[in-house]
């Protein structure tokens, strides 16, 4: 499963942590209850070994910083991160 595949709509992305429940608790990635997640924690959850150090790396070269500050910042959206997912293909 790629990133976009996971995050097909803003009622599964979040903030502040790399994943949550259906209460907007903080919750592990792998869990069974997590419904959303940020950016980093769909790339984590998706890729594993190398191919996520490649894929985290190709993300930050894309926002020229570091994925979490720019996931969370305040001026990024949705729209922002999906288009960040259509155009790498992850």
């Amino acid at each position: 499963m790629k990133v976009k595949d996971l995050l097909t709509d803003e009622s599964k992305w979040t903030k502040g942590a790399y994943s949550r429940d259906a209460e907007g608790e903080t919750t592990d990635l792998l869990d069974r209850g997590a419904v959303c997640w940020c950016l980093r924690g769909a790339i984590d959850l998706c890729y594993n070994g190398d191919e996520r150090g490649v894929i985290r790396s190709k993300v930050r070269m894309y926002i020229n910083g570091e994925i979490e500050p720019w996931n969370d910042s305040f001026t990024t959206t949705f729209q922002d991160v999906k288009k960040l997912v259509n155009e790498l293909d992850i």
